[in-house]
């Protein structure tokens, strides 16, 4: 699934081209789903003729806010893709959505497990209700290192669940999924199963700026793409070939040259290098 990185490459690439277009109709709707809770039809006359204001993103949702307060709120999920094409482009085999812009360009909506979602929401609707609880943005230029202690003391309080665990819920800190979780905790030098009452406020620091670094190299390098993920135009993103431990498992750590490992936590396959991350026996007062 994409996640903060990509979806921010995506928008990155479609402001420029959809601020200040108008949308002339919706061509192609070949899976009533995707802009569910509306039926085609009304999700057709929703949106023709809105100009687009401007591109923006929140958590792992790309928001076109249109003129007058209304909004298309998108998800790719697993395999969507939101593209833009200069031209007219027939459907390909996974468009899902066509959107006709009034320059001639289209925007396309394609998704192979149809698990992706182009939501419209009224102006008279308020926008956070199209989203779930989200907690802060972690590249905001307002949240700190102090902010994100904090957010580790109070979660720390409510359950003291693994660092891994906390980075991957949305409502905790937005944006991150497996990928930049495990490449943060390895350049932290911190195991995904340590629980956040353990970390000391060096490490904490240190997982702050991981994740901050990890997220802007993403960004810089177009995202990370092993299957699906493609970037506004159709593109590829780059950022696989610098990855230092997701997807390697068995390949040589590049700080020691240790096999990295492949465990599971809540749920979720992760990767780490046992010699930079080890496990901590730390004592925690009840």
């Amino acid at each position: 699934m994409p996640e903060l990185p990509e979806v921010e490459t995506v928008v990155n690439g479609l402001r420029p081209h959809l601020s200040g277009r108008s949308i002339v109709q919706v061509s192609h709707l070949d899976w009533p789903p995707t802009v569910h809770p509306l039926e085609p039809e009304a999700f057709r006359q929703a949106v023709q003729d809105a100009q687009i204001a401007d591109v923006s993103r929140r958590a792992k949702y790309i928001i076109i806010h249109l003129q007058g307060g209304a909004a298309i709120v998108g998800h790719l999920r697993m395999t969507g893709q939101l593209t833009y094409h200069a031209q007219s482009t027939a459907p390909g085999r996974f468009s899902r959505v066509i959107i006709e812009l009034d320059n001639g360009a289209q925007l396309h909506f394609d998704d192979q497990r149809k698990f992706g979602r182009l939501r419209y929401v009224a102006a008279d609707q308020p926008l956070a209700g199209a989203l779930p609880a989200l907690g802060p943005e972690p590249l905001a230029e307002d949240f700190s290192r102090a902010d994100f202690a904090a957010l580790i003391a109070r979660k720390s309080l409510r359950g003291n669940p693994r660092i891994k665990q906390a980075l991957l819920d949305q409502s905790f800190l937005s944006g991150l999924g497996n990928i930049y979780a495990d490449e943060a905790l390895h350049l932290a030098r911190v195991h995904p199963m340590r629980q956040l009452r353990t970390l000391s406020d060096d490490e904490i620091g240190r997982v702050y700026d991981a994740f901050q670094q990890v997220l802007r190299q993403s960004i810089a390098n177009n995202g990370t793409t092993f299957s699906d993920y493609r970037d506004a135009f159709g593109g590829h993103g780059s950022n696989q070939n610098s990855l230092r431990v997701y997807q390697r498992t068995g390949q040589p750590c590049a700080d020691c040259g240790t096999p990295i490992e492949r465990i599971v936590v809540g749920g979720r396959g992760t990767h780490y290098c046992p010699q930079c991350q080890p496990l901590v026996e730390v004592q925690v007062e009840s």
